[in-house]
């Protein structure tokens, strides 16, 4: 995205398409499926800012939030088991500002295996960056504050993630709130 200051007036919906993966006609997976055998790709987004005191995405209107990244549930799987993952995400150098109109500055529901990276999450109503039912996601060298309840909010159902090298500082609430979860790392943090 080049430099430049961009106003949505929704949120920045990023979800599965429902495709099926090309390798296999009878895949009852989704493309953005994280399914990890010979048969299906990952089909990860790269959303890529030019620095974010450069790249600012800002909400113009009330929205849960600015940047949202959803695995719908998709069910009737070989196995019998709902899978809603999607993964293999990077998203880096870029500013999402909530404006004190969206709840999060950037949220995550069943992504896993992704990179948010010199990314800005501030002015939330809620939390600069909020991850739910993920795992293996590395948050590195991100500005979080200004925001209401935190900076950075990991759910119950979040394990192995890493937040390192960030500044979830200057929010009104806590700097990091871990819900619950598994193997949280965090180090070489200001908080």
């Amino acid at each position: 995205i080049p430099a430049g200051v961009y106003l949505v007036n929704t949120t920045l919906l990023i979800r599965c398409t429902g495709a099926r993966d090309p390798i296999e006609d009878n895949s009852p997976s989704p493309m953005c499926d994280g399914v990890l055998n010979a048969t299906h790709r990952y089909h990860p987004l790269r959303l890529v800012g030019e620095g974010m005191e450069s790249t600012m995405i800002q909400a113009g209107r009330p929205m849960p939030a600015v940047l949202e990244l959803e695995a719908p549930a998709i069910t009737g799987g070989a196995d019998g088991f709902t899978h809603n993952i999607s993964g293999m995400h990077a998203i880096e150098h870029i500013h999402f500002h909530a404006n004190g109109l969206a709840n999060s500055s950037v949220m995550s529901f069943g992504v896993i295996r992704s990179r948010f990276a010199n990314l800005a999450a501030t002015s939330a109503l809620q939390y600069g960056l909020s991850l739910h039912n993920g795992f293996i996601n590395t948050i590195d060298g991100c500005k979080m504050h200004s925001n209401r309840e935190a900076g950075v909010f990991v759910s119950e159902n979040d394990n192995a993630i890493e937040i390192t090298n960030s500044e979830p500082s200057g929010n009104l609430g806590h700097g990091i709130v871990i819900f619950g979860g598994a193997q949280i790392s965090i180090h070489r943090n200001t908080i």
